[in-house]
């Protein structure tokens, strides 16, 4: 084999091997989609010292934080189930947190991890307490670029207003797999394609 040869090789196993990565992906994406259970959980404010980075909106699922009492109970890194209740066919909120070893309590729920754990003391001072902080698996929703402006001034505007709710179209999978589909700003939905 010609030595000259042997980056037109490389470029073809790099390329072939691009193609898998990336249809692996869609792949797992489809499977959530279609296998999925579709929910939308409500959406908490931005916060306001994260910048706008381009064609994307920063999605922020309630709850941020939990409260625990014990502190072994929950560490750094530790993955958990986020359980929503659903109020309508589709619409949920928030229902209770459980370790991952724990069957989950409700059929929407979201497999989770805690990014950080800190002690804090409640008002009456007599023992302290732990909040841990949620890492959610969706946080960005991406959109059309020429579309942003308008996009990201209705998208600030509904979370600043307290009769609007602004909820994330999730597909959620059995074991807690999601994939998030739209941001819904009261009764208007916001997809990729916009």
């Amino acid at each position: 084999m010609n030595v000259k040869n042997w980056p037109l090789i490389l470029f073809v196993l790099g390329s072939i091997f691009q193609w898998y990565i990336l249809s692996g992906w869609i792949s797992r994406s489809e499977q959530v989609i279609s296998k999925g259970i579709y929910a939308k959980i409500p959406c908490r404010q931005v916060d306001p010292i994260d910048p706008f980075r381009g064609a994307y909106l920063t999605v922020n699922p309630d709850p941020a934080v939990f409260e625990f009492d014990d502190s072994l109970q929950y560490m750094q890194g530790q993955e958990i189930w986020v359980n929503y209740s659903c109020y309508t066919d589709d619409v949920c909120s928030y229902y209770s947190i459980q370790q991952i070893d724990q069957s989950p309590e409700m059929p929407v729920h979201l497999r989770c991890k805690i990014s950080s754990v800190y002690p804090y003391r409640k008002d009456d001072a007599s023992h302290s307490s732990f909040t841990g902080t949620i890492e959610y698996p969706i946080s960005r929703f991406y959109f059309n670029e020429k579309l942003s402006d308008d996009i990201t001034d209705r998208y600030n505007k509904a979370l600043r207003d307290t009769t609007q709710k602004v909820l994330a179209g999730i597909y959620v999978t059995e074991d807690g797999r999601a994939i998030l589909e739209g941001i819904w700003l009261g009764d208007t939905r916001l997809t990729q394609a916009q």
